[in-house]
């Protein structure tokens, strides 16, 4: 056809940049199906009642997992044994899915109508909060249904947590239901896009390698293992 290349006047070899590596394109998308077929979730819940003091940010402890999946550093991606059983690692840098729900029950008439529930981050940022729905004119043990969501990018090792920020004048109660109250997900989506803004707060690439964080109490304290004790 008048409009083709004949074969015989296509310059051979190929320029290299017009070569395609097909078993390389052919692993990559291996890996990228793996790792879709193997994100990593979990999703912790408590299975009693939590107080919440007055002024004053409580953060969720979840005693039970419902799933989970190892960590590279030994365990799961959340440990209701631990220290700060209210959080949530990530074993795999990436964009992550995270979705908590809870219900808040006031101790009394609220004074206050400025209380929130919030996604933390690394102790520090405060990426999703919702105002608890509570009014003035309500009664005592009032109680407030909350669900919070977002998406958002996670180095290798970075926490989440579930937390109740309450000014209502009362001490609050977050209830135990089944698969509503408290519960606290975090799964994979994907890896994160190349050039992506850093959100760690130590502001390197997401690339960069990582040493595990130390354990930490809810204040940002290193925790010393008693003696004789090697934390996992």
């Amino acid at each position: 056809m008048p409009d083709r290349t004949p074969l015989f006047l296509i310059p051979y070899p190929l320029p290299e940049d017009a070569l395609t590596d097909y078993p390389a394109l052919g692993s990559e998308l291996a890996n990228t199906i793996e790792g879709v077929f193997k994100a990593p979730s979990c999703r912790a819940y408590s299975d009693v009642g939590v107080s919440a003091p007055h002024n004053a940010t409580t953060v969720v402890p979840l005693n039970r997992e419902r799933w989970d999946t190892p960590h590279p550093s030994g365990g799961g991606m959340h440990d209701g044994t631990s220290a700060a059983p209210g959080r949530i690692y990530a074993p795999r840098a990436g964009i992550y899915a995270i979705h908590a729900s809870m219900l808040v029950t006031a101790g009394g008439t609220p004074t206050n109508l400025n209380s929130y529930a919030r996604l933390r981050h690394q102790n520090t940022n405060y990426i999703a909060d919702v105002i608890v729905p509570w009014s003035a004119a309500a009664p005592a043990m009032t109680q407030a249904r909350l669900t919070l969501s977002s998406v958002w990018a996670l180095a290798f090792n970075e926490m989440v947590e579930l937390c109740l920020f309450n000014s209502s004048g009362f001490a609050a109660t977050i209830n135990s239901s089944a698969v509503i109250s408290p519960e606290f997900a975090l799964t994979w989506l994907a890896p994160i896009p190349p050039g992506a803004a850093p959100l760690a707060l130590d502001g390197r690439a997401w690339d960069e390698p990582r040493e595990e964080l130390p354990p930490l109490d809810y204040n940002g304290t290193i925790l010393e293992p008693p003696e004789g004790i090697v934390l996992a």
